[in-house]
């Protein structure tokens, strides 16, 4: 990502997507770059708060991950299919 590659994008009523991955992607490059400069000793931040936030970052990804999965298993066996999104966990 970045200099390596474009992300594509599109425009659909006037809102700019792309693609959720790369969203993923990005938030998880950031949180490791913050780790990293904290970890080599980055005089102006802060351990601990740099430290949260790239936690923070990371959950958001792994959420967005989470959901385009539930998202693409619905859409292939249906909503509330076994293992869906709607699905009930007490029933499957």
């Amino acid at each position: 990502m970045g200099a390596q590659g474009q992300i594509p994008m599109a425009w659909h009523d006037g809102q700019l997507h792309m693609p959720a991955a790369d969203v993923a992607r990005l938030l998880r490059s950031i949180a490791a770059l913050w780790s990293e400069w904290t970890a080599a000793g980055e005089p102006e931040l802060d351990r601990q708060t740099a430290d949260t936030l790239a936690g923070t970052l990371t959950d958001v990804a792994d959420q967005l991950d989470l959901a385009c999965i539930a998202e693409v298993t619905d859409a292939r066996l249906g909503p509330g299919a076994q293992g869906g999104a709607g699905a009930d966990p007490g029933t499957g």
